[in-house]
């Protein structure tokens, strides 16, 4: 899963790794249908393991960027008005009902799998923590541009069934992140305009709200998340 530790200085936090010649996954490898079912198998593995220290609250951060934008006259931050509504839902549907906390990675990126067709691997574990595992599949496909049946292969080697309900938990996380994502791309832009990068990234997120928040998806999900009972991590 993880990369040989050959050194830990605990105190100056210095780590030495093997060298990983790669390739790291882009976003179009997870596209094919094996590298996602290898990547939702490495995550099934993951998540049944213990003992990580600490804890991952996406709620908290986004708590925090709310903060730092709400009230200030930030033009972008007050047009998502409707879209705060109905991701403040997502949050509380996604928190009354959550499985068990266990070790999750929390920076589901492409970039951060090491695979050679044969073994795949985590790298950058510098947020990794107890967490929802909905959360680490949700934030993992919510960042690729994918269509269903795309992300079906992924979650059926995840749970089992393509249609597992739990899928909808994950579908939620998808949302969420784009909205996270989104809420940061503006919080820089407010604490440093002339930044390069941030309108990029505004403008990238801000699509993808546009396409989850003008399809039937996200009431339906809402829905089944509702019904269904909370599942365990790797259950299916």
């Amino acid at each position: 899963l993880a990369p040989h530790l050959l050194h830990d200085n605990e105190i100056d936090g210095l780590i030495v790794l093997p060298y990983l010649p790669g390739p790291f996954l882009r976003n179009r490898d997870i596209r094919d249908a094996e590298t996602a079912a290898q990547v939702a198998r490495t995550y099934r593995a993951l998540h049944r393991l213990d003992g990580f220290m600490g804890a991952y609250d996406l709620f908290r951060r986004a708590r925090d960027r709310h903060k730092s934008l709400k009230n200030k006259g930030n033009t972008l931050y007050d047009a998502l008005e409707t879209c705060h509504q109905q991701m403040a839902e997502v949050a509380e549907v996604l928190t009354s009902a959550a499985p068990p906390l266990c070790a999750c990675h929390n920076d589901a990126i492409p970039e951060n799998l090491a695979y050679d067709g044969k073994k795949l691997v985590f790298i950058d574990w510098q947020i990794s923590g107890m967490g929802d595992p909905h959360w680490d599949l949700g934030s993992f496909v919510g960042q690729i541009t994918m269509t269903e049946a795309q992300k079906d292969p992924f979650y059926a080697a995840y749970f089992g069934h393509p249609a597992h309900p739990a899928r909808s938990r994950s579908a939620l996380y998808e949302a969420y992140c784009v909205y996270y994502n989104l809420l940061r791309a503006i919080d820089d832009g407010r604490r440093k305009p002339d930044k390069r990068g941030w309108k990029r990234r505004y403008e990238r997120w801000s699509a993808f709200m546009d396409q989850i928040l003008t399809t039937a998806l996200l009431p339906t999900h809402l829905r089944v998340a509702q019904m269904a009972e909370a599942l365990a991590p790797a259950e299916g």
